[in-house]
């Protein structure tokens, strides 16, 4: 079964990128631009993507995803 992921917190991208061997595709989304560039910079996999996102204000189309967390919130 093919699942997307949507990370809403994705920090650093460590967890995403262990979730990627799981998940058809995995997206992360953080407000923190040195974050973001820090995972893309460290994890790098065709079906792994990390982008400057506000929670509050999401660009995706509905039912993008099958699974949505919420990682690193504390």
């Amino acid at each position: 079964m093919r699942m997307n992921l949507l990370d809403m917190r994705a920090s650093t991208g460590v967890l995403d990128y262990y979730l990627s061997r799981y998940f058809y595709e995995v997206t992360g989304i953080l407000i923190d631009n040195k974050a973001i560039d820090h995972a893309l910079n460290s994890f790098s996999y065709e079906r792994l993507h990390f982008q400057y996102g506000d929670a509050m204000s999401l660009s995706f189309p509905d039912n993008s995803f099958d699974v949505v967390i919420f990682s690193q919130v504390l």
